[in-house]
């Protein structure tokens, strides 16, 4: 049975939006981890919780992960769940659609089939970055979240999407998880460009080429701390700004009701 409902945190969605709009020109790829839960005879799905796994393949229309960071993915939901006190499972996958729009392929509708084939409960969600408006040419940003369905065979596929109801939510914890996530993601796009780095690394390369393949190392690195870690810096800051500003509200609205209650 497809699920009824999937309900994100506001924490994750952020999260997931920063992801997304981390890189313009490659696909982006995460773990959601979350909760099932029954609500009379439906099935409802809640996810609090990302990772962010290296990826095999990046590119502009595809992304790929190894079966070892599902793995890995696994053992932080269990983690996890020892921390909150429930029950936490990898329960779908979220990517990127730089530039196209925000409805799954059919390669995205087969990968959700064969993750469903693991878990029914699995569900997938895409994000639609960097795509201007026509009317407004302002950047518009989409979310959707589907699941597969055996095709009729009409299309000649043999699954087709289907959508499912998002919704987002408040937290019920404490969503430090996500923010340590987020703030992890510099160090996984430098791992993986190091990665790649060594793959072209070469003893039989002259002279030339080293010096070319290390510059072109260093502006990729510089442009994952000019695009990713500065802004990251300056929303944390200003998120600090505005809960101080909160505190300090709540603090005065207490002593208010403080004073109301000794008076009366």
């Amino acid at each position: 049975m497809p699920l009824s409902a999937v309900y994100l945190t506001e924490d994750l969605k952020m999260a997931c939006l920063q992801l997304a709009l981390s890189t313009e020109k490659e696909e982006v790829i995460g773990l959601l981890i979350g909760e099932t839960k029954s609500v009379g005879d439906k099935n409802e799905a809640h996810i609090s919780s990302l990772i962010i796994p290296r990826r095999l393949d990046k590119k502009k229309d595809r992304v790929e992960i190894c079966d070892e960071q599902l793995v890995l993915a696994t053992d932080y939901a269990a983690q996890l769940a020892d921390k909150l006190g429930c029950e936490m499972r990898v329960l779908g996958w979220y990517h990127s659609h730089p530039h196209i729009t925000v409805w799954p392929s059919h390669v995205d509708v087969n990968t959700q089939a064969n993750y469903q084939l693991m878990d029914s409960d699995f569900v997938g969600i895409i994000c639609s970055v960097f795509s201007e408006d026509k009317n407004s040419k302002s950047w518009d940003v989409q979310l959707t979240c589907f699941q597969s369905r055996p095709s009729d065979g009409d299309d000649g596929h043999p699954y087709v999407r289907l959508e499912i109801p998002l919704y987002i939510k408040s937290a019920e914890h404490s969503e430090s998880n996500c923010l340590e996530t987020i703030c992890g993601l510099q160090e996984i796009l430098q791992m993986e460009e190091m990665d790649f780095y060594s793959e072209t690394d070469n003893e039989n390369l002259d002279v030339m080429t080293k010096i070319h393949n290390e510059m072109v190392l260093t502006k990729t690195l510089h442009h994952i701390v000019e695009t990713i870690s500065l802004p990251l810096l300056k929303t944390l800051e200003t998120q600090l700004a505005v809960y101080k500003h909160r505190h300090s509200l709540l603090e005065k609205q207490k002593g208010l009701l403080d004073w109301t209650e000794k008076k009366s």
